[in-house]
């Protein structure tokens, strides 16, 4: 299933590269981030720091899986599989269903209610779940190309642009979950 490998790798890879690069463009975007994670129960700045390295590390590991383009799907997509599911810990953690969560996974303003963070993880997981685990091997026409990368842009920038649709389209304020 090509279209699938596809569209998981090039929604996946939009995701992490923006993300990616909204928490390194700029030492104060890299302390935005860090700060953020005090919503978590990361108190002490040096922690934060850390554990803020870390995340950028492990979302430069995905990076590279997602696009080395490797024959073996698990070694493509489990990196950016395994840190969805972790950052889907960390954010259920912080609060109820409603709380809003700034926690710079989508890119710079990426503020949005625990349950849309945990539904837009929960897709990308589960496409890079069915990517890991679809059978097949041959090689994608030039049809199934377009149609596969087309459609992962389309998600990809859905999920980067989830906290602008999000608040366009609401009716309701986000509640503060204390990231200020």
């Amino acid at each position: 299933m090509p279209v699938l490998s596809l569209c998981a790798a090039a929604s996946l890879l939009i995701t992490f590269v923006t993300a990616l690069i909204a928490k390194t463009r700029s030492r104060a975007a890299f302390g935005e981030f860090a700060f953020s994670l005090r919503q978590h129960g990361v108190l002490q700045l040096p922690t934060q720091r850390r554990l803020a390295a870390t995340a950028v590390l492990a979302e430069l590991i995905a990076v590279v899986a997602l696009a080395g383009f490797t024959g073996n799907p698990i070694a493509r997509f489990g990196p950016a599989v395994l840190l969805l599911a972790v950052f889907s810990v960390a954010i259920a953690r912080t609060g109820s269903a409603s709380t809003a969560v700034d926690c710079h996974c989508f890119g710079v303003a990426s503020t949005l209610p625990v349950r849309l963070h945990l539904i837009l993880n929960g897709v990308l997981g589960v496409l890079g779940l069915a990517a890991m685990f679809a059978p097949g091997s041959r090689s994608a026409s030039a049809a199934e190309w377009i149609l596969g990368v087309g459609l992962g842009a389309i998600l990809g920038l859905l999920v980067v642009f989830a906290s602008d649709l999000y608040l366009a389209l609401s009716l309701h304020p986000l509640q503060d979950g204390g990231a200020s």
